[in-house]
């Protein structure tokens, strides 16, 4: 899909375009973000596999995907990854247990080079994914954002479709995205 002058593909794991990706994930900049315990190749391992229920949790894994923009002269320029899960019915979180399945919902996290940043190209790569959000038959899409990240905060608050939320006793931000679809389907069952 081509993307204002950004051309983003869905990539698997053995991509080489991931080669590139994956060293801008050593920075300590980016490091600093995703956290210590984060390790992109482990992750790259995972995309385009399905995955079982989260132990504990209420989640079912059902795909790991990734995204790479690249610009005009074909240089991977952005990324966009994560996993599409699933809240399954009758498991149970705090008080409650819902009876329908929850939306399909991409946990995303994204990153743009050094060197193309402030150029709009983490913008179009988000964009670019949740336009694209029925291909992969996903329902949502969301990412949790830290307080200090004024960046990743100006980004995704500059992208109208997502809704930002405080998350309680966290130092972070969720912005959520649900489509259309999900929320008729949603009502039509209960």
């Amino acid at each position: 899909m081509t993307y204002r002058l950004l051309r983003v593909e869905r990539v698997g794991a053995n991509d080489a375009a991931l080669d590139n990706v994956a060293s801008w994930y050593t920075t300590p900049e980016l490091r600093q973000w995703m956290g210590s315990g984060f390790n992109f190749d482990t992750y790259r391992q995972k995309i385009g596999t399905i995955g079982e229920r989260h132990d504990p949790g209420p989640y079912l894994r059902c795909a790991t995907l990734a995204w790479v923009g690249f610009d005009p002269d074909n240089r991977p320029v952005s990324f966009i990854g994560g996993d599409l899960n699933i809240w399954k019915a009758g498991s149970q979180f705090n008080d409650m247990t819902p009876d329908i399945d929850g939306p399909r919902t991409l946990g995303f996290f994204y990153a743009v080079a050094a060197t193309d940043r402030h150029l709009g190209y983490g913008r179009r790569t988000v964009s670019a994914v949740i336009d694209s959000l029925e291909n992969i038959d996903g329902e949502a899409i969301e990412c949790s954002v830290a307080t200090d990240n004024g960046a990743s905060l100006n980004l995704l608050r500059s992208l109208s479709e997502l809704r930002e939320q405080r998350l309680l006793a966290s130092d972070r931000i969720l912005f959520r995205y649900t489509t259309h679809r999900y929320g008729i389907e949603s009502r039509q069952q209960g």
